[in-house]
């Protein structure tokens, strides 16, 4: 996961997505991995399976924030801004700022 956050860092998403593959690999139960994984998906515009990932890793851990956050951009990318809207709710309930800021801007709430 360490190298996977390095490559995303260095904006090399193929290989992060690479990385963070690997480190699930290892580890199935790896909510951190899942979500990593999915926001390079996100840069790499595969929406849908970036989606797929922050399921995942909602499944794992309910109380991942950042994977709902993660979820409600794909979610917006793919044109389901009720879905989005609904997921940086409940990230922005969950302390990531952030998502509240894209709920306020983004659905006018």
């Amino acid at each position: 996961n360490n190298r996977g956050m390095a490559k995303y860092a260095n904006k090399d998403y193929e290989g992060a997505v690479s990385d963070f593959t690997e480190a699930i690999k290892i580890k199935e139960d790896y909510a951190f991995a899942l979500n990593n994984r999915a926001s390079a998906k996100i840069r790499l515009e595969k929406y849908k399976s970036a989606i797929i990932d922050c399921d995942a890793a909602i499944k794992l851990d309910p109380s991942y924030g950042y994977a709902f956050y993660n979820r409600g951009i794909a979610n917006e990318m793919t044109r389901d801004l009720d879905a989005a809207c609904s997921d940086w709710e409940k990230a922005a309930s969950m302390g990531i700022e952030i998502a509240g800021e894209y709920k306020r801007i983004t659905c006018n709430q």
